[in-house]
């Protein structure tokens, strides 16, 4: 039996150009929707532990462990955050009168003052609990401030000319 002869791949110049043509549109396209949504590229996956290695599985523990601490820690910024929200949001009782605002206004006036000549006794745990809501100020004029703290409560203060 003779073996049939395969069909021949040569094509036209009109069909290989059509082609060409619809391959360079394609790519365009593609070029196209990939500026408008730049969040699409492909993410590399992560090859992961081997099974060979002999403790996998406290390896595995050991991942899963520091992302439910992550996931945890975020959760505790959130509700910080929440929290805080909510705390100048409440407005309890809305005062009727001329007298019971002027009233109000002197109680949360005494607090704010409270609250802001405690800030150069802030401890760890409140700063730490700031920079957890955002309200460390990192600034230079925060740094200026504590510069000028330790000036005035320091005994002598010594000048290096040369290092």
């Amino acid at each position: 039996m003779v073996p049939k002869k395969h069909k021949s791949k040569r094509l036209t110049i009109k069909q290989q150009k059509k082609i060409h043509t619809r391959a360079r549109e394609k790519h365009r396209k593609d070029r196209r929707e990939a500026k408008k949504n730049p969040q699409r590229k492909k993410i590399k996956k992560d090859p992961g532990i081997p099974n060979l290695l002999p403790f996998k599985d406290k390896v595995l523990k050991e991942i899963e462990d520091h992302r439910e601490a992550v996931r945890e820690e975020k959760q505790r910024q959130k509700d910080a955050r929440n929290q805080l929200h909510n705390s100048n949001r409440n407005m309890d009782v809305i005062p009727k009168t001329l007298a019971e605002l002027a009233s109000d206004a002197q109680k949360r006036d005494a607090a704010y003052e409270l609250e802001h000549d405690s800030d150069s006794d802030m401890d760890v745990a409140e700063i730490a609990e700031g920079a957890v809501v955002g309200r460390r100020d990192n600034s230079k004029r925060a740094y200026y401030r504590e510069f000028q703290k330790v000036v005035q409560h320091a005994d002598v203060i010594l000048e290096v000319l040369d290092a």
